[in-house]
């Protein structure tokens, strides 16, 4: 669905381009039967970034009031994450 080709480059790269040590790559290479694709370390660390703060916030009993969502846009907001 996105047509940005500086997105893509962001978000996308190919197998022979990752470290081989590199723990997603493992990970991805397990499953991969040809239709995969491949998305950068930095993507993976954002997204990493992204599941601690939601683990966090539920985490407390506070994530589960009402309107928290505006909380966690918040401290989502503290990884500068890319507009797409």
């Amino acid at each position: 669905m996105i047509q940005c080709a500086e997105c893509w480059k962001a978000l996308a790269t190919s197998k022979d381009k990752l470290l081989e040590r590199f723990f997603a790559t493992v990970l991805v290479d397990l499953r991969d039967r040809g239709g995969f694709r491949w998305v950068t370390p930095d993507f993976c660390l954002k997204i990493s970034a992204v599941e601690k703060i939601v683990d966090g916030h539920f985490d407390k009993a506070e994530g589960y009031v009402k309107d928290s969502f505006e909380d966690v846009i918040c401290k989502l907001a503290s990884l500068k994450l890319p507009c797409v």
